[in-house]
């Protein structure tokens, strides 16, 4: 286990174009860095607690203000100013509770108004960036001051000290030392011997578990005596005379002395009162909000737990499936006398599969040595009709044979590369590309897209589902017909959909839309180019995404297709 003082939480890439995030929601089974550029991916990884803790946030927010203001491509300063003030604003919105962000922004942004009337635009992003690390290095100072401090503490009260933590507020929650937890990193260095000079007591922290998960990990990697505790078991750790002081991080800081800290704080400082444990809130000057009179006003948010909650639905279900497995062997004869049953039709079935996949890779050769020999004879004669009418068809072949292959390949294999992505970038992007094919065509595209969503599947076969899709829209569309692309989250659920109006479609056509081969309009093959195999194509991405696909028409002049993907 790596000593936590030796991980960057958060850092300017080497490139000076991204900022370096220690992903603290695998902590402590993962240490994975995440290198963030996009205006959506800081704040999602601020508001998600990817990065947390108010120093820590604080960097972020100083490293997010130069990063963002790099991208900003213009000369004209006004301008430079005007997206400069919409970024921070956008960025402060993801933690409202945590000042440091606030205060990380508007330092940046004063440097930014003060500078922009002296220096070039060019300048004044250099002169951000230094800004941003100064910030970081600040923060590294006044975190050993907050130890050193702290550490005097320890010293008064002796060797063998317990203390007790709520939250993590250590050098994950920082640039390095932490608040809370620095003492005892000072204690190291002046010779505390970590496995009986001091035991740390770690409350759980719910419902992130951020003291179990991360000061736990923390004070265990610097070798020091850690004990992991409910929330409710502070009171009794108390009353046994095991903690002799108290350190806790915080948010927020107001004008008479209310602070705002983890869920459960105010609790074990009633109970360390009670029992006259010293209490000590360790929080740098920058977490302190003048603005504020008290702790009344400072704004608390709830965050989304659902990952949490569908650990233990998962932990539940397991729980089931085990307790089911004696049911499950009664009907296993039962399954083996059916498979004898369904065994021909299956192997039929196969074999058809089996055939279309050889005979892709088979007519892929020929298709190769025709297009080449054409090729050769263009360069021979010259361009004429009947060779660009066979280089033509022979494309469109080849087409076929690729997408029949891909159908194949996804019903011998529906499981797919799953990883996290931002859908809603990728259908901004994808979108984008078909503007100018549509505006060709005199269709008009909208777009009604959720931002900052994310779901977990394979990047690249979501982008061809939905190039399938406005492709679709787009050639079987009516002259001057209206398509829409909507993005949305429904409960747990994200939900994507195509809209386009037709001069007709039949309400019967509309169960076999997915079918292969299936075409509502044949007398349009020639116009539109297709095989009606793009909408099969897309149901198959959707099955191994284990999503939803339905088709409907309210009037018989439009078409909605709706694509369901559980979360």
């Amino acid at each position: 286990m790596e000593n936590a003082l030796n991980l960057d939480t958060v850092r300017l890439a080497d490139n000076k174009k991204e900022i370096v995030i220690l992903d603290q929601t695998l902590l402590p089974n993962q240490c994975k860095y995440l290198s963030i550029k996009k205006a959506g991916d800081i704040w999602e990884a601020i508001y998600s607690l990817r990065v947390r803790g108010a120093p820590a946030i604080g960097v972020t927010g100083g490293y997010a203000y130069y990063v963002l203001a790099d991208q900003i491509e213009t000369e004209d300063k006004q301008e430079f100013i005007k997206k400069c003030t919409e970024m921070m604003e956008y960025i402060n919105s993801s933690r409202p509770t945590a000042v440091n962000l606030s205060w990380a922004l508007n330092r940046m942004h004063d440097v930014m108004l003060n500078e922009i009337h002296n220096m070039s635009i060019s300048q004044l992003k250099v002169r951000l960036m230094e800004e941003a690390d100064a910030i970081r290095q600040e923060d590294i100072q006044i975190s050993r001051n907050i130890g050193e401090y702290g550490f005097k503490l320890l010293d008064e009260l002796g060797k063998g000290v317990g203390i007790m933590t709520h939250c993590n507020a250590g050098t994950l929650a920082t640039a390095k030392y932490g608040t809370a937890l620095a003492p005892m990193y000072i204690a190291l260095e002046h010779g505390w011997d970590p496995k009986n000079d001091m035991h740390v007591y770690c409350d759980e922290t719910r419902p992130l578990r951020q003291g179990a998960r991360l000061s736990a990990y923390e004070m265990q990697a610097a070798g020091i005596d850690t004990y992991v505790q409910c929330d409710n078991m502070a009171s009794y750790t108390m009353k046994e005379g095991k903690v002799g002081i108290i350190f806790v991080g915080c948010d927020r800081v107001a004008a008479n002395g209310d602070f705002a800290n983890k869920i459960g704080t105010s609790g074990v400082a009633i109970i360390a009162k009670h029992y006259g444990i010293p209490f000590y809130v360790c929080a740098p000057s920058s977490t302190i909000d003048m603005t504020l009179e008290s702790g009344d006003e400072i704004h608390i948010i709830f965050l989304d737990c659902r990952r949490e909650i569908g650990a233990f639905q998962n932990f539940l279900l397991t729980s089931t499936g085990v307790g089911l497995l004696g049911l499950f062997s009664v009907l296993l004869l039962l399954i083996i006398l059916s498979g004898r049953i369904v065994k021909p039709f299956s192997e039929n079935y196969e074999k058809q599969k089996q055939f279309i996949t050889d005979a892709g890779h088979e007519l892929k050769t020929p298709l190769t040595i025709i297009d080449a020999d054409a090729e050769v004879l263009e360069m021979d004669v010259g361009e004429n009709e009947w060779l660009s009418d066979i280089k033509n068809q022979t494309k469109r072949l080849a087409q076929l044979t690729n997408n029949l292959i891909f159908l194949s390949r996804m019903e011998e294999q529906p499981q797919v590369e799953k990883i996290e992505f931002p859908i809603s970038d990728l259908a901004e992007e994808t979108l984008e590309a078909f503007q100018a094919l549509a505006k060709t065509r005199n269709k008009t595209i909208s777009s009604q897209i959720e931002p900052m969503l994310s779901m977990v599947g394979d990047e690249n076969a979501i982008r061809q589902l939905i190039v399938i899709l406005l492709d679709n829209a787009v050639k079987y569309s009516d002259d001057g017909g209206k398509i829409e692309l909507s993005l949305q989250k429904k409960k747990n659920t994200i939900q994507l959909g195509v809209f386009n109006t037709a001069e007709s479609i039949s309400r019967a056509d509309i169960p076999h839309l997915f079918d292969r081969f299936y075409r509502a309009d044949r007398s349009r093959n020639s116009q539109t180019g297709g095989y009606g195999l793009g909408l099969s194509i897309a149901s198959a991405i959707v099955n191994a995404h284990k999503g939803k696909i339905t088709s409907n028409t309210q009037d018989e002049k439009s078409l909605l297709i709706t694509v369901t993907f559980p979360l």
